[in-house]
């Protein structure tokens, strides 16, 4: 990769999620890939990107 391309790159980023439907019991997979500014650590990562879907996900649920 090209460093000089991402400046401030500290981290990159592969969430793998689940989810399942409740009418059809279908197991949904999907990867998602961030490239993040905070520094390498799983734990706070992972908060912050949950945190940003739960705003996400209440402006757009009606």
């Amino acid at each position: 990769m090209d460093k000089d391309r991402w400046p401030g790159l500290k981290s990159i980023v592969r969430i793998e999620s689940r989810t399942r439907d409740v009418k059809s019991g279908q197991i949904h997979k999907e990867t998602r890939y961030y490239l993040s500014s905070l520094e390498a650590d799983a734990q706070y990562i992972n908060h912050s990107i949950r945190t940003h879907w739960s705003v996400e996900n209440q402006l757009h649920c009606v």
